[in-house]
Parts: structure tokens; sequence; C-alpha cells
């Protein structure tokens, strides 16, 4: 089954679980499935017995959904929206709704417990930032210089496998395919990215490590980069006969005013090795899990779509704060009196290099934040607020990547990259323009 098959909507049998298990002894309410234009699926039955089924239904968010169609099952999981909509004069029909962020396709209805022990998504165009090579190509060339046999090999590795609990792994490993006609072959060969686990768990549990994942990956590529797939086992059926795909909006569908990458064969930002390979992995989940008020700032513009400058400098600069906070007591470089400078200083001479003046940087940074949360009569210019975000998003983020790697590799490339040197020629041009403000700074500030 495809998400091609219902993308104009189809009819079907439905069964929501409450529990562990899909009670498929349940008479079954007949409606109807659609994907909505978030990439979300949405789902309206019938009830046939109004009275009966408000009685019956308990309350709270469902933790599946099965759907028989006629093109084949499909579990709905990742649900966060249900409506209902009664009506008793018999003409209007009473009906249920349900929403989604996500599905597995071709489930078997022979598998009543909706937990999985696999999942996966493949991302295509991230094998330089993986550091991983599936496909190998080599052109022989004739006399005449003309290149007279192509020769294209696929092969698989062992995926490298990081131990996040004692019970869950993450996986990075190498998926390919090839499929088409014999005069007309497709090759496709995406990164995969995976969580395993010993001990059966829901759709989410599995799921929010590998959002985090493509955050990581959305920076580096400075733009949101899509999975085109994935694969799941259901706890209940370990060996099914094929294994059914996965459909996540949250990973497969741009939010609106959110851009993919220019270029895909474009250098990164930095590459995963940069950032300690697949081991950083585990770091950044740790790291995403107990400072998400200083991962978001920098990663969310990928995630929920760009906000107004003004208020993404308040963002970043409450994430320096924060960071900073959390390292005081341990940490010399966090006893600056100056935050954002000892950040830069922290982060080493790639900042320091890039924004040239990092002092002047340090006073236009805050100054302008100060100026926004304490001076109503203030007007800033917010193209100078935007690359001063921008600007203050790059060293939040260089200094969480340098703690994921080890060490200073991580900002230092960032600094370095091509992609920045624009930016890094209008925080210049912002700092010899800026206009002293007087605003008076607080002791730790």
């Amino acid at each position: 089954m495809r998400v091609a098959d219902i993308t104009d909507g189809a009819i079907g049998f439905f069964w929501a679980s409450y529990g562990r298990r899909i009670n498929f002894r349940r008479r079954p309410e007949s409606g109807f499935i659609k994907i909505n234009g978030l990439g979300q699926f949405e789902v309206q039955t019938l009830e046939e017995s109004p009275h009966d089924s408000f009685e019956d239904t308990p309350q709270g968010m469902p933790m599946a959904v099965f759907a028989s169609t006629p093109k084949g099952g499909m579990l709905l999981v990742d649900l966060f929206k249900k409506g209902y909509r009664t009506s008793w004069d018999g003409v209007k029909a009473s009906t249920r709704s349900f929403t989604s962020q996500a599905a597995i396709l071709g489930a078997s209805g022979q598998a009543p417990d909706p937990r999985l022990s696999y999942l996966s998504f493949f991302v295509p165009g991230v094998h330089a930032w993986a550091g991983v090579r599936t496909v190998e190509e080599r052109s022989t060339k004739g006399a005449s210089g003309r290149v007279r046999a192509v020769d294209i090999s696929l092969k698989s590795a062992e995926p490298k496998v990081v131990h996040i609990t004692d019970t869950l792994d993450f996986e990075l490993s190498w998926h390919w395919e090839v499929s088409g006609e014999s005069g007309r072959r497709i090759v496709y060969a995406p990164v995969s990215i995976a969580m395993r686990t010993t001990r059966p768990r829901v759709y989410s549990e599995l799921a929010a490590p590998l959002h985090k994942v493509q955050d990581l990956i959305n920076f580096a590529f400075s733009g949101f980069v899509a999975a085109d797939g994935g694969r799941a086992h259901l706890a209940a059926d370990p060996n099914p006969r094929s294994s059914p795909t996965v459909w996540d909006a949250r990973l497969m569908t741009a939010p609106a005013g959110v851009k993919s990458p220019n270029s895909m064969t474009e250098l990164p930002l930095f590459s995963l090795d940069d950032v300690g390979g697949a081991d950083g992995i585990k770091r950044w989940m740790r790291l995403y899990g107990q400072h998400p008020r200083a991962v978001r700032p920098f990663v969310s513009r990928y995630r929920i779509g760009p906000t107004s400058p003004e208020v993404q400098l308040m963002e970043v600069a409450a994430g320096m704060e924060y960071w900073v906070a959390c390292h005081r007591r341990n940490t010399k470089w966090a006893k600056e009196g100056r935050i954002p400078l000892g950040m830069a200083n922290r982060v080493g001479s790639s900042f320091c290099d890039w924004v040239q003046e990092p002092e002047k940087w340090d006073a236009e940074f805050w100054n302008t934040y100060n100026s926004l949360k304490h001076e109503p009569a203030y007007k800033p210019d917010r193209y100078a607020v935007s690359v001063m975000a921008q600007s203050g998003a790059l060293l939040l983020a260089a200094s969480i990547l340098n703690r994921m790697g080890g060490g200073k590799r991580a900002g230092a490339r960032i600094f370095a990259s091509h992609r920045l040197y624009d930016l890094g020629q209008d925080v210049s041009a912002c700092i010899a323009n800026a206009k002293p403000r007087g605003i008076k700074r607080r002791r730790g500030k």
C-alpha cells in the first residue's frame, strides 16, 4: 500500500484503540480517510448509534486507529486531534473524526498490538554529511576520450549502532533499491536513520529521537531536508512478509514558509564527523532532551517556520542566558560578565575572526536585545536585527555542537563555511553602522 492510494481519499472500516490492543471483535466504524494539505491523515466515521457510542467510547486520545481500505490496511499513529458531531434530528448524520501525523501503511490486521519494535526513515542526499557511500560509479573512456561504459555498484555494509539506553538503539545505515524495466533502471540509495527497541514502544517514542536527528540535518543544510520513505516493524508481527512503509508528516512535509536547501550537493555547514560521528548522535539527543530552550532557537525555524527578526533575536538571547546559566556554577567561561562575548571566546577564534570585532558585536547584540525588551520608543532596523539574530543563533549553535563533538571542530567548520560569507559581511556592516544607545548593562549580562 502507498500514500498515493489514498491521496484522493478512500472509504474503509476503522477500529480505534485506546490501549495496547486493538479489539477487532468490536464492530468497526464505517467512514472515509484522506490526506490534508499538511500531509496529515484525517478520518471521519459515521456514528450509527450516537447515544451508545458516546457512552462506550473512552475519554482521551486513541493510541492508534486501524483502517481497512480497498487498497489495504494501515495503522494511524501519533494522533493529536479528535472530534464529535452528534445529531439527534434524524436528518444529519452523527460523525466522529480523528487526525494523525503519521501512518504505517500495509499494516496487518492480524497484529492487534499497535506498538513497534523498529522504525526507520530514508533521507536522500545526505551521504556526504553522514560519511557513508553506498553507490560507486566508474566510467571507462575510449581512445577518443568519450565514455564507453559506466559501471554502477551498490553494496551493503553493517549499520553503525549507538546504544541510547539498555533497550533502545539508534542505527545509521545504508538502504538501496533497484527498480524499473531493464532499459530504464532506477537506483534509489538514501541514508537510513532508525530506532530499534527490545521493549515494544508506541510510535511517538521511536519517532521523537528521529525528529531530533532531522533537526540536526536541517541545520547543517540550512533548510528542511525531507525524508521520503521509511519502514516499521510491529512488535506483534516481527517477521512480516513485507515490511510496512511509514508516512510521517513532520518528517516528510516541509512546514509552511520553510524552504528546502538550495542544493543538496553543496557542502553543509558541518558534517556528522565534525560533531562526533554516529556516537555524537547520542550526545545530541541528550543535549536536545535536557536543554530544549538552548537548542530550539537555532533549529525551530526549519521545523515550524520563521518568526519576526525581533522575536528570533529575543529567543536566541534567552537561549544564551539559559545555556550560560546551566554552566556558570561549574565552568570558568560562563562566569564572563558579558554573556555573548563569553560564549564567543569559548567557541574560539573561528567566530571572532568571522565577526572581526567580537567586542563590538557583543555590545550591539546585547544592546539590541535590551532595547527590544525595555525601550517602548525603540524603533529597530529590522534588517540589522535579523542579521544580529542570525549571527547570535550561529554562535549558540556552535557552542552546543562543540559540546556535542567534544572540541571546537564543529564551530571552526561552521564559521569557515562559504554559506556564511555574505552574512559575515553583513554583520561587519551592522557593527560599523551601529549607533550607541547607552543601554545600561546589568551585572552578568
